[in-house]
């Protein structure tokens, strides 16, 4: 137990805190073990940078790391392709939202310290910069045209044949061009001396938190890019099945994702190189690109990687591909639940409002409908913002198996124009009883680990095993339940295929438990999945 005194002391301390001011004032790496800055020396209070603009990496030290296989998995499992009769060109196969904690090389975390800038730069210049991996045949350097796409924009090929891939982060669509996004960071505070992710006394310091979540969608797309090109290939001794030829060569058209090739990334950099990325200078010391340069085959047009500026993120060993005719796909969903007005004292009472909506799937006859491996399963899936303020209510609404209980707004942590203490409950329509909802990532099926490039430090033992084998939960407490239940035919889209109305209802209450309903508006987004489980 803590001894407590029975006599209290107070005292003043004056004392100064140095930085020096005859070097650069940038944006540095953080060495993952010890918390050091890149180029930073720190004597009894004072802190001082190098003179020099380039050092400011440890390289393969850094807590980022941009080699292919230390990419943050993007946790999709299975997905299957229908007829395109059916399933056309166009049509979404899969939607994740990413949080940047998803990144583990060097054991991270949300504190973990990556960049770390001195009281003197420019913060409003200091930016995130995005883009696809634009320098690979199947990582990015070939866009999807817009027929091949079904009309839909901003799609890129992947190692999938007929599967492309958009990409999202913090309203951005990314493209081969790097584009800002801007940064959040936080001021240290206290005394100066290294420690492992310590923010130094008057440092901006840029913490995996501070990242913004990725957005992706698989989309199913014509054909793919071509086996020759001036793209590096570094996949194109990968082709399932065996024996392909011609542009299938270099291409996968089942299983699992083998490629370890990025699909994106996210630097470091800022708003003052325009078109020509730099070695390093008084924004951010170390090499880093700059908005609006063409990520392609050129080396001055991938500075990050050499400096570990950043991580990438990847399709490998995260996506499991069925070319299984007999399954379903999405045909419409009632695009608004629209709940009018009601008052406090109405939810405060225990008062529901209510909305019906429609959910509507096109199924092969024959359809294998369930939530068990191999069948085909629909949940409904709060946005990454839901899915976070659920997860972080007390008490949480989240289950042991990830399933969501109740809706919150997509912002309701952020919006202090939200209603407090009220969530939306979904049913089948003339049920007693709701439905659990799909957590994040809402992934389905198994997927296997991967081993970090060089020592990259991962695991309870560091034994390097930074991404570890998944099985997503099924069931109905994940939120997964069989696709055909309470369906009701009502046609025939193409033959061998039915098209089913599922109803539901939507309830807008006061959480079980919770405090009294606060005034505010409700506004919350989900996503109807369909996937082989």
């Amino acid at each position: 137990m803590k001894r407590i005194n029975n006599f209290l002391q107070f005292g003043i301390f004056i004392f100064s805190i140095c930085v020096g001011t005859d070097a650069w004032s940038a944006c540095r790496s953080v060495r993952y073990f010890d918390g050091q800055y890149a180029g930073v020396t720190i004597s009894g209070s004072t802190i001082t940078e190098s003179a020099s603009n380039t050092n400011g990496s440890w390289g393969d030290n850094n807590t980022t790391q941009t080699e292919d296989n230390n990419s943050a998995r993007i946790p999709i499992g299975n997905i299957h392709l229908m007829d395109v009769a059916i399933q056309p060109d166009g049509s979404s196969l899969a939607i994740a939202s990413v949080p940047p904690t998803d990144y583990r090389i060097r054991n991270t975390n949300a504190e973990s310290l990556l960049w770390a800038c001195s009281p003197a730069t420019d913060m409003s210049k200091i930016r995130f910069l995005v883009s696809v991996n634009g320098d690979d045949r199947v990582g990015g350097y070939f866009p999807v045209s817009t027929v091949d796409a079904g009309g839909e924009q901003n799609v890129f090929y992947t190692w999938y044949k007929y599967v492309g891939i958009r990409q999202y982060i913090d309203g951005e669509v990314l493209g081969r061009q790097y584009k800002a996004v801007p940064i959040q960071y936080e001021t240290g505070s206290g005394t100066a001396g290294w420690a492992k992710d310590k923010c130094q006394p008057g440092w901006r310091c840029i913490r995996l938190k501070h990242l913004p979540t990725m957005q992706f969608e698989l989309i199913r797309v014509a054909g793919q890019p071509p086996f020759s090109s001036a793209a590096n290939t570094f996949c194109n001794g990968l082709t399932v099945p065996a024996g392909a030829t011609g542009n299938d060569r270099g291409m996968g058209q089942f299983g699992n994702y083998i490629c370890n090739q990025p699909i994106s990334y996210i630097t470091l950099g800022d708003s003052e190189h325009n078109g020509a990325g730099n070695t390093g200078d008084q924004y951010v010391a170390f090499p880093h690109d700059a908005i609006g340069v063409t990520h392609g085959v050129a080396s001055n047009t991938w500075y990050f990687w050499g400096a570990d500026n950043g991580f990438g993120y990847t399709l490998y060993n995260s996506v499991n591909l069925s070319n299984n005719a007999t399954a379903c796909k999405l045909n419409m969903v009632t695009p608004n639940v629209n709940f009018g007005t009601t008052t406090i004292i109405n939810l405060n009472n225990n008062g529901i409002v209510s909305q019906n909506f429609q959910v509507q799937v096109d199924c092969k006859n024959g359809v294998n409908s369930g939530t068990g491996s191999g069948q085909i399963a629909i949940g409904i899936q709060p946005s990454q913002g839901a899915y976070n303020a659920a997860k972080a209510f007390s008490p949480t609404l989240v289950n042991a198996n990830n399933g969501v209980s109740a809706l919150l707004s997509d912002d309701y942590l952020t919006n202090i124009l939200r209603a407090k203490n009220a969530a939306i409950y979904i049913k089948y329509q003339g049920a007693s009883s709701y439905i659990n909802l799909l957590g994040q990532p809402g992934g389905s099926g198994t997927t296997v680990g991967t081993t970090g490039n060089h020592s990259v430090t991962c695991g309870a033992a560091n034994n390097q095993q930074c991404y570890p084998a998944v099985t997503f939960p099924q069931g109905n407490l994940a939120g997964w339940y069989p696709i055909l239940n309470n369906a009701t035919n009502i046609g025939t889209p193409l033959t061998g295929y039915t098209r089913y109305n599922i109803n539901y209802t939507a309830d807008l209450k006061k959480i079980v438990g919770a405090p009294d309903v606060t005034v505010g508006s409700i506004y919350s987004t989900a996503t109807v999945v369909v996937k082989i489980q």
